[in-house]
């Protein structure tokens, strides 16, 4: 059972360098023409209109933002506590600075890992891409299946273990402020806090995009408004999938837990993104999503930053 104290969680963040901002994703935008100077020859009243000044040009267009993918091969990963190395839990960082703001990473712990009953500041929302198990303060430690979600309120004493022969790996994101973490000692009487949630992906209740559609994937909403947003929600998608190229006018995280997903943007190669991979999706980009034809049905977790709407372009997807 590894212990943890503010000394190693300031360890941690020099470790990580600050918890890995969400990177330059902007390439350079075009526009803007220059207005044209009166010619000779110009009427008389054209040579007493007003020169335009610098501010009267078009504006040019914001840079066009650029997805992010990260493989689940490809993790980052970084101790939690340095003193425990790849011997305690690992984790990788996926957007926003984990020691001061709202953020979103992967987590690992080692097989064995018995967990440390402990509190966080702020809330999370959570999702598990293999089994493990769990307790809340006053609760007994149960399993937790393989793409289950969980909300954990903030302040409530609660512990995550690993109790198999193989890692655990699992997916937060803070959303409303930083993270940390304070060892707790169980509560004399203490009850299973009530706004803790923890959901199964066998028991979702979902809602088909298109019931005209036998191939059209579903969503269960998990948490949050989806009218205005944030929100989160499970996506399944059928094997072999026909292309709807789509796009939204909000940012969104995805996690992919079962299947094998590409999801790429217009004008691009295949992304195949197996289970533990991650992707943010920047609004107003067209891109689709396609489950591979061979493989199991596709399940991610995502959470949208706003409202949920789906825009069809009137073209094939192409640039």
């Amino acid at each position: 059972m590894t212990k943890f104290s503010v000394a190693m969680i300031a360890a941690f963040a020099a470790a990580c360098g600050g918890g890995g901002k969400k990177p330059d994703t902007t390439s350079t935008g075009t526009g803007g023409g220059e207005q044209m100077a009166a010619t000779e020859g110009a009427t008389d009243a054209s040579k007493t209109m007003p020169t335009p000044k610098p501010e009267d040009k078009p504006a040019p267009p914001p840079p066009r933002k650029v997805m992010k993918s990260v493989m689940a091969d490809k993790l980052d990963w970084k101790p939690l506590v340095p003193e425990a190395g790849d011997k305690g839990p690992m984790v990788a960082t996926m957007f926003g600075d984990m020691m001061s703001a709202a953020n979103g990473f992967f987590i690992k712990l080692p097989a064995g890992d018995k967990g440390l009953l402990h509190t966080h500041t702020n809330d999370y929302h959570g999702v598990g891409v293999t089994a493990t198990s769990a307790a809340q303060d006053g609760g007994k430690t149960h399993a937790v299946a393989a793409s289950s979600y969980w909300f954990q309120p903030g302040g409530t004493a609660h512990l995550n273990a690993c109790p198999g022969k193989t890692p655990c790996i699992g997916f937060a994101h803070f959303t409303a402020g930083k993270f940390d973490f304070a060892p707790a000692k169980p509560a004399k009487g203490a009850k299973p806090d009530p706004k803790a949630v923890e959901k199964t992906a066998k028991a979702a209740k979902w809602v088909k995009f298109d019931e005209t559609n036998a191939k059209s994937p579903a969503f269960s909403p998990l948490w949050g408004d989806m009218k205005t947003g944030p929100f989160g929600m499970y996506i399944k998608t059928p094997p072999g999938n026909a292309a709807f190229w789509h796009l939204h006018s909000s940012d969104y995280h995805a996690v992919v837990l079962a299947g094998t997903v590409d999801h790429r943007e217009s004008g691009t190669e295949p992304i195949w993104h197996t289970p533990g991979s991650y992707w943010w999706q920047p609004a107003g980009n067209k891109h689709v999503d396609l489950c591979k034809a061979d493989g199991p049905e596709c399940l991610i977790y995502l959470y949208m930053e706003g409202p949920f709407d789906v825009v069809q372009p009137a073209d094939d997807g192409k640039l």
